[in-house]
């Protein structure tokens, strides 16, 4: 994998996130992905990936983005971001009484 291609990657996942479009979002992960959310448990798998989404998504929305560096790292077919997280705004959404 390019560093090109990884960042296109990284900007892909961002505009689906922002867009708050789950599909789009784990479309961009293989099926045997790892993902480390920060202080969460690791997900293991578009399944997982999907859910942690859905999870998250109905509570919060992003509303906006800040870039920071990163440094990756491309060894074989892995990318490796070892990046401190970009600078995100969120907004709580309304959760409705059943």
């Amino acid at each position: 994998m390019s560093q090109d291609l990884s960042v296109n990657l990284q900007q892909s996942i961002l505009n689906a996130s922002l867009a708050g479009n789950i599909d789009a979002n784990v479309s961009l992960f293989s099926d045997d992905a790892v993902v480390m959310p920060p202080n969460d448990t690791t997900l293991f798998g578009k399944a997982e990936i999907q859910a942690w989404w859905e999870d998250y998504f109905q509570y919060f929305r992003i509303v906006s983005s800040a870039e920071s560096e990163n440094e990756l790292t491309v060894a074989d077919d892995q990318l490796l971001n070892e990046a401190q997280l970009p600078s995100l705004s969120f907004l709580k959404n309304r959760v409705r009484d059943p």
